[in-house]
């Protein structure tokens, strides 16, 4: 019951928002997390790291995706 109404609430919101709003988040969420991973890297390397590599996949995966 619960995993239909979220099925209907995910539909809606993914058929009202358009493609570009979408990348537009990820690409400003790509680089708040590499900013993040960047500023915790004297405190975390490894946090620090992993930060940056989600970041920058995000980003590159958005650029390929535009450039199609």
């Amino acid at each position: 019951m619960i995993d239909d109404i979220f099925e209907f609430v995910f539909d809606i919101v993914l058929e009202f928002v358009p493609t570009i709003v979408w990348k537009l988040l990820l690409f400003v969420l790509g680089i708040v997390l590499t900013a993040a991973g960047v500023t915790l890297l004297d405190n975390s390397p490894q946090t620090g790291s992993a930060l940056i590599v989600v970041g920058v996949v995000l980003l590159v995966g958005l650029l390929v995706s535009l450039a199609r």
